[in-house]
Order: structure tokens, then C-alpha cells, then sequence
């Protein structure tokens, strides 16, 4: 297989190999997403309300050198929304800059390592508060430097997953994608429908992210991939985040950390190992043990339609799951280069192309 090689080891030499693997390494989540409200009351992050530093604290144990966090905006003027969250960001990293940098150019990857800095690239779920190309502009001048074109059915740009019509990529969204190119912010068509993302992937002259999706050929949800547009995103150079949610994992029980693997593998197969990362989109606690009332108020975000499965693969809900990860890997004959390209490597490479002047 393309990107793993045949290792003999016992498991103990696995598991030393992999505690030794992750924190010297730079890794990255590509959509990292976390719960605030403690125990009493856990929550996702949806309204601009102040961060915790205790999250710092996670992102440490965690060994996380650096992430995306694509917020998403509840807000009904989603322009006003993704202003406050961006204000809500940069007031976090402005109050812990011993700890946190944001990730704005290509050389604030020499700065993470050079300060150990933890990096926060900002992005957002949402092309709406696009209303004007300038607007471009002006929220990159925010700090804002990733945006998934389109999230839920149609908007100015394109056509996500859930929208039966069926629509690409618009004049607009083209010129939005240029835009974006010219400055230097990352273009995610990770809700895209199929010709929305081919459409984006053929438009953009820099690479693409999908931050955070699973193969089709091994799960054929509509949110996840085809083989072809994985390829596509590969040959123009850009990455994918695999994420480990049981409805985009698996197309039904039992759904297993293997049946995770399985779609790097798959990526890898396709590509090679220099195209796929990790995008893991669950919170350290996961979803599951969130009350209903406080999950996302949007029908079928969390849960497709009539969709009732849990979320989470409990071996990964906790801080340490990078380990977890490194170690299936190793023992699924993947290398140690290959493990750090996946688990961080690729996402810096690209992202450096990308924020790059």
C-alpha cells in the first residue's frame, strides 16, 4: 500500500514508538472543535461569548501544535456574526499571547516552533458573510485566513451537500476564490457538493482544503467524498482532513477506530501519503454526552434526518488520542515519516503554499 510499509515490532515497541512520536512533532487539526461550559453544563462554542484559558491547558496535554477552528455562525446577519467571532478570537489570543499565536502568514510556522506557541489559523463554516469580493479583504484583515465556500443548501458561491438542485461553483464564488488566492486565505469546500468542489479545485490557483471529510467509496454519506474529487484535490496539490464521526465513518454498526483507518488508508491509496491529515471535528469529551438542548440548533448538522446513531467513537474521546491514533497507525504498517505528514506534516505543507505572499 502507497504510504505504509510492513514493520515488525511487538506491541510494546509500538506503543513506546508512538508516546515518542507525538509531542516532539508538529501536529495539526484541521477542524478542531471543543466544548466550554464544564461539566454542569457542556456546550458547544456558538455564540461569541468569552473562551476559557482552560482550554489551553487541554490543547497542551493534548500535544497540539496548532489547529483550525472553523466556527460556525448562529448569528441571523451572518456578516455582524463572523465580525463578533473573529473580535471574540483575537480578544482570546490577544489576553494569552505567552501561549497562543494566530497563524497569519507562512513564517508563523517557524514562529510555533521557535516560541512553542500553540497556532490558531481561524476559519470559518461560512461563504455568506461574503457580500462583496472586498469583503474578502476586510476579514482577512481580521484575521480570518480559511472559509468553507458553502455549508447548507445554496448561497452566492455555490451548492453544498443537502441541496437537492444540484448547482457549482457561481460567477461569484469564482470571484471570491480569486480573491482569496490573491490574498492568501484558504478556500475549504468541505460541505461543497460534488461540482461545487470539482468546480473550486479547477478554479483556485493555489491548493484546497477539505478540512474535514471521509471517503464515499467506503461510506456514501452525502457529505463525504468521491474518489474522483479526491484525486482532484490531490494533483492541485491540496490535503484532506479525515474525521472520525461514527455516520461518516461507517454506513452502519458496528463502527470501529479500524473502519477510521480505513479511509486514510483509502486516501493514501489513491494519492499516496502526502494528501490526507487529520480533521477530527470532536471535541475531546465528543458529542454524545452533550445534552439535546444544548447541541447545535440547526436540523441535521450534528445528526442527518432521521439519523439516530451516536457520534463518537469513544476511543478517541480524550485528550490524548493523537496517541491512540499514531499507534493504530503503526500498527497498520504506516511509517514514522508517513505518520508525521498525517498527523501534521501535510497540513503545514500546504497551508505554507497557501498563506505564502
Amino acid at each position: 500500500m502507497s504510504g505504509a510499509r510492513a514493520i515488525a515490532a511487538t506491541d510494546d515497541d509500538i506503543d513506546a514508538r508512538a508516546a515518542s512520536l507525538v509531542d516532539p512533532a508538529f501536529t495539526f487539526d484541521s477542524a478542531h472543535v471543543f466544548r466550554i461550559g464544564g461539566p454542569g453544563k457542556p456546550r458547544l462554542p456558538l455564540g461569541d461569548e468569552p473562551l476559557d484559558a482552560s482550554l489551553i491547558a487541554d490543547w497542551r496535554a493534548a500535544g497540539m501544535s496548532a489547529f483550525l477552528h472553523p466556527f460556525g455562525i448562529l448569528n441571523p446577519d451572518m456578516h455582524l456574526g463572523q465580525i463578533r467571532l473573529l473580535a471574540m478570537w483575537n480578544s482570546f489570543i490577544a489576553d494569552h499571547t505567552d501561549a497562543l499565536l494566530r497563524i497569519d502568514e507562512s513564517a508563523d510556522f517557524d514562529r510555533i516552533r521557535a516560541t512553542g506557541a500553540i497556532g490558531i489559523l481561524i476559519g470559518s463554516h461560512h461563504g455568506e458573510p461574503f457580500r462583496s469580493v472586498d469583503d474578502v479583504d476586510y476579514f482577512r484583515g481580521l484575521g480570518l485566513r480559511s472559509c468553507n465556500l458553502v455549508t447548507f443548501g445554496q448561497n452566492r458561491l455555490g451548492t453544498a451537500v443537502d441541496e437537492p438542485a444540484g448547482g457549482g461553483l457561481t460567477a461569484f464564488g469564482r470571484a471570491i476564490i480569486e480573491r482569496m488566492n490573491r490574498l492568501g486565505m484558504a478556500v475549504d469546500v468541505s460541505h461543497c457538493n460534488e461540482r461545487t468542489r470539482l468546480d473550486a479545485i479547477a478554479a483556485s490557483a493555489r491548493p484546497v482544503l477539505m478540512s474535514h471529510a471521509n471517503a464515499a467509496a467506503l461510506c456514501p454519506n452525502p457529505r463525504n467524498v468521491s474518489d474522483q474529487v479526491i484525486r482532484a484535490l490531490a494533483a492541485a496539490g491540496g490535503v484532506m482532513g479525515v474525521l472520525p464521526l461514527r455516520m461518516l465513518v461507517t454506513a452502519a454498526e458496528p463502527t470501529t477506530l479500524d473502519n477510521y483507518l480505513d479511509h486514510i488508508v483509502h486516501v493514501c491509496e489513491l494519492t499516496g501519503p502526502d494528501h490526507v491529515g487529520l480533521g477530527l471535528e470532536t471535541p475531546f469529551e465528543g458529542f454524545d454526552s452533550i445534552p439535546a438542548a444544548n447541541q447545535m440548533p440547526l436540523p441535521g448538522y450534528l445528526r442527518n434526518p432521521g439519523e439516530q446513531r451516536r457520534l463518537d467513537l469513544p476511543v478517541l474521546c480524550h485528550v490524548r488520542r493523537l496517541d491512540t491514533i499514531v499507534t493504530a497507525l503503526l500498527r497498520r504498517g504506516f511509517s514514522e515519516q508517513d505518520i508525521r505528514a498525517i498527523i501534521g506534516g501535510n497540513f503545514e505543507r500546504v497551508l505554507r503554499a497557501i498563506l505564502a505572499a
